[in-house]
């Protein structure tokens, strides 16, 4: 079955879910579970937890940025064989 391009747009929107996943981890961070735990122990994994959202959303972005380019050259290509 050949994969059309909703399937791999759907694909990358999965995906881009990480990010959420991260986010919802920095909030777990601040519940009471983690009370126990030192100041500083739970800011750096807080900053180590942000720069991870801030790589992978600025990934999925590029990503999809070449997505719709590939889809925008592909549309036109075909506007140019009709």
């Amino acid at each position: 079955m050949v994969m059309a391009r909703f399937d791999l747009e759907q694909e990358i929107m999965g995906t881009w879910q990480v990010v959420d996943d991260l986010k919802l981890f920095r909030e777990v961070l601040d519940s009471e579970e983690f009370n126990g735990l030192s100041a500083e122990f739970t800011d750096k994994i807080d900053n180590f937890l942000l720069a991870l959202v801030t790589l992978y959303d600025y990934k999925f972005h590029k990503t999809f940025r070449t997505f719709e380019k590939m889809c925008k050259e592909q549309w036109e290509q075909e506007q140019r064989i009709s």
